[in-house]
C-alpha cells in the first residue's frame, strides 16, 4: 500500500487512491520544505507516513457506528501514503453517502473527488468526529478505492513529510 516510490525529490506515485488527480505510476516531486514554517492547509496534497493501523485499516480507538475514525493507533510506523489533507486540528468532519467529505457541517467542494457508488459501503460515516490537536485528516481522491483516515485516523503532523506538488507527464 506504499504510496511512494523513492523519498525525496521527484517520486513515483504506486496507488490509484489519488486517481485522476495523480494516477499510479505518475511522477510527483516532494517539497520537504513547504512545512517547515507553516502547516498544511485543506486541499492540499501531501505525503505522509500513516499509523501503523493504516496496513490493515484498523482504528486507535473504537469506532461508533456511522463514524470516521477519530485517533490513530499508538504505533506510527506505517506505509507512506499520498492523501488530501480534509480537516485539521480541531476541525470535525464526516463523510456523506457519495464520498464527499463534510468539515465543519458544511459539504466541502470537491470537483476532483472520485464519488463511492453504493452509498451503504464505507464512504457513508455521517457521524461526525473532531481531529486531535496537532493532527490532520487525510482523504483519498478516489474513494472508493482508498484507504485513508476513514478507516485508520488522523495523522500526527509530525508525520506528514512534505507537500506534493503537481503531477508531471511519465517520460
Amino acid at each position: 500500500m506504499s504510496g511512494l516510490a523513492g523519498c525525496s525529490g521527484d517520486v513515483r506515485v504506486v496507488e490509484k487512491s489519488m486517481e485522476p488527480t495523480i494516477g499510479s505510476g505518475d511522477r510527483v516531486t516532494l517539497d520537504e520544505n513547504a512545512y517547515a514554517d507553516a502547516s498544511p492547509y485543506g486541499g492540499d496534497i501531501v505525503s505522509a507516513v500513516a499509523p501503523a493501523g493504516a496496513k490493515r485499516d484498523a482504528c486507535g480507538v473504537r469506532v461508533r457506528a456511522g463514524s470516521p475514525c477519530g485517533r490513530p493507533t499508538r504505533d506510527l510506523r506505517g506505509p507512506t501514503v499520498v492523501k488530501r489533507v480534509l480537516a485539521g486540528p480541531g476541525q470535525t468532519i464526516a463523510v456523506a453517502g457519495d464520498g464527499r467529505a463534510i468539515v465543519d457541517g458544511d459539504a466541502v467542494d470537491e470537483p476532483y473527488m472520485q464519488p463511492c457508488a453504493v452509498p451503504e459501503d464505507a464512504c457513508a460515516l455521517p457521524r461526525a468526529v473532531r481531529v486531535p490537536d496537532g493532527h490532520y485528516f487525510l482523504l483519498g481522491d478516489n474513494r472508493p478505492y482508498s484507504s485513508d483516515s476513514r478507516a485508520w485516523g488522523p495523522v500526527p503532523q509530525r508525520s506528514i513529510e512534505g507537500r506534493v506538488l503537481p503531477a508531471r507527464p511519465v517520460e
